[in-house]
């Protein structure tokens, strides 16, 4: 058994025998949205990005603990 070439990330699975590749681009072509996405380092807490952030995601919850999130926003 060979491995094969490493090329992009992606979830494998061989269930009853049927081979199924899962990458990021099938998975945003499912979610009918772009593959796309913003990475900042170094971002203070207290920022006005985080707060907003914060805001949109929770829109108003007691925390910003992930448990406390929209489900709409947990999923994604």
């Amino acid at each position: 058994m060979v491995l094969e070439e490493f090329k992009k990330t992606e979830i494998i699975s061989a269930v009853m025998g049927i081979r199924v590749t899962i990458t990021e681009e099938i998975i945003a072509r499912a979610a009918r949205c772009s593959n796309t996405g913003k990475f900042h380092l170094g971002v203070k807490k207290n920022s006005p990005r985080v707060e907003n952030i914060n805001k949109t995601l929770h829109e108003g919850r007691p925390t910003d603990n992930t448990c406390d999130m929209l489900k709409e926003h947990m999923v994604l």
